[in-house]
C-alpha cells in the first residue's frame, strides 16, 4: 500500500509553547486550557521573568502512543527570548528533531543560527510555501 506522507494522521495530543511572541502578561492566571508559569514562588514575584520580543516561536510536541515528536515552529527574533524562555520553562531545545519556518521574515527567522549553536548540530528544515506569488515590474 502506498501511503501519501502528507495524509493527516490521528494523535492522541498535541502540546504548543510559545517561546516568543511580542507579548507577555506574568499576571494572567492559568486556565483550564492553558497553563502559565506560577506569578510568586513563596510569596516573592520572580525577577527573572519571560520576555517578549518583536516575533514568534512555538514548541509544537506531537504524541501518539508512546512516540512524541518535537518541532519548533520559527525562531523569534534575536534569540534572546527563545533562550531566555526555553531556560526558564525548563524546554531543553536539544529534544527538538525538526525546524518549520512559516516565512521568511526575520522575526520569524531571525534566531535560527542561534538556536543551531545552542543545540550543537543540524535538524531538518521545513518551510511554508507562499500561498501567492506577487509579480513587480
Amino acid at each position: 500500500m502506498n501511503r501519501d506522507p502528507m495524509a493527516l494522521r490521528t494523535v492522541d495530543r498535541v502540546e504548543v509553547t510559545t517561546l516568543v511572541d511580542n507579548y507577555v502578561d506574568v499576571l494572567l492566571d492559568s486556565t483550564d486550557m492553558v497553563t502559565r508559569p506560577p506569578r510568586a514562588k513563596d510569596g516573592e514575584m520572580p525577577l527573572n521573568t519571560l520576555l517578549a520580543e518583536h516575533g514568534l516561536s512555538l514548541l509544537v510536541k506531537v504524541s501518539q502512543g508512546e512516540k512524541t515528536h518535537t518541532v519548533l515552529f520559527d525562531t523569534g527574533y534575536t534569540g534572546i527570548a527563545l533562550l531566555h524562555n526555553a531556560e526558564l520553562l525548563g524546554i531543553d531545545l536539544t529534544e527538538i528533531e525538526a525546524l518549520i519556518l512559516s516565512h521568511a521574515h526575520m522575526d520569524h527567522t531571525g534566531a535560527v543560527n542561534v538556536f543551531l549553536d545552542k543545540i550543537g548540530r543540524s535538524v531538518p528544515l521545513f518551510s511554508i510555501p507562499r500561498p501567492s506569488t506577487i509579480l513587480v515590474s
